[in-house]
């Protein structure tokens, strides 16, 4: 799989989306651990063995994020 976005591109997109104040505590604990979930996320996808749903929501992301970076 061939990835066109890191975690922490599409986590700041989802925050921006998402009207998340990093400037909070709560936000930037929100921030963090939405990228750890995409590091773990992209590491699934990494694996062959692993079904096909994550590489596919793994791309959505990216979508999603590609989408918002046009805006």
């Amino acid at each position: 799989m061939t990835f066109e976005y890191w975690p922490q591109e599409i986590a700041l997109a989802l925050i921006e989306i998402g009207n998340i104040n990093t400037s909070t505590q709560e936000g930037r604990n929100i921030y963090a651990e939405t990228i750890d979930a995409l590091y773990y996320l992209k590491a699934i996808c990494e694996n062959e063995h692993n079904n096909d749903m994550f590489r596919t929501f793994y791309k959505l992301l990216e979508q999603v994020t590609e989408n918002h970076n046009r805006e």
